[in-house]
C-alpha cells in the first residue's frame, strides 16, 4: 500500500525544480513564474514524488502541471497526488476541476474526469494561457465535479 506523500506549496524560488521536470516531459512551463497559479510539491522526506498546480479562482479551477516521478508511476502515486490536489482544490472552494492533457487521458478517465468539447469550458478556464496558447489544440479537455469530497 502506498503511503500519502507530504505536500508543500512551492514559492517562486523553488519553481526551477518544477520547470526542469516539465521541460523533460515536454509539458508547458513558459508561464510558471507569472501564472496565476499555486504549485505543490509532493514528497517523502527529501525525495520528490510529484508536482501539481491549481490555477484560477472560484468554483472552477484548472489542474496544472501534474507530474509523477518515473519510478513512482503505475504504482498508485499518481492517484495519490491527484486525490490530494482534488482535496486542495475543494478546500479552496472549487466545485469543478478542469485540465488539458496530451498523454494521460486514460489515467484521468479512470479517476472520474470526462472529456468535453473545448467550447464547454467556463470562461475563466477557456481564457487561461494554458488553454489559449500553451497546450496544443490536440490536447484533450476534461473536467470533474468534486462533490464526492463534500
Amino acid at each position: 500500500m502506498i503511503s500519502m506523500p507530504a505536500c508543500e506549496t512551492l514559492d517562486a524560488a523553488h519553481l526551477f525544480a518544477l520547470r526542469a521536470v516539465l521541460d523533460s516531459e515536454n509539458m508547458p512551463a513558459e508561464d510558471l513564474v507569472d501564472a496565476p497559479a499555486i504549485f505543490f510539491r509532493f514528497h517523502a522526506e527529501s525525495e520528490t514524488l510529484g508536482f501539481a498546480g491549481l490555477e484560477g479562482q472560484g468554483r472552477d479551477l484548472l489542474l496544472r502541471s501534474m507530474w509523477v516521478a518515473p519510478a513512482e508511476r503505475n504504482r498508485g502515486m499518481g492517484a495519490c497526488v491527484l486525490g490530494q490536489v482534488e482535496r486542495l482544490a475543494h478546500d479552496r472552494g472549487c466545485d469543478r476541476l478542469h485540465l488539458l492533457t496530451t498523454t494521460a487521458e486514460r489515467f484521468f478517465r479512470r479517476h472520474g474526469y470526462v472529456p468535453l468539447a473545448r467550447e464547454q469550458a467556463p470562461a475563466g478556464i477557456a481564457e487561461s494561457r494554458e488553454f489559449q496558447s500553451l497546450c496544443p489544440a490536440s490536447a484533450v479537455y476534461m473536467s470533474k465535479t468534486l462533490r464526492h469530497l463534500a
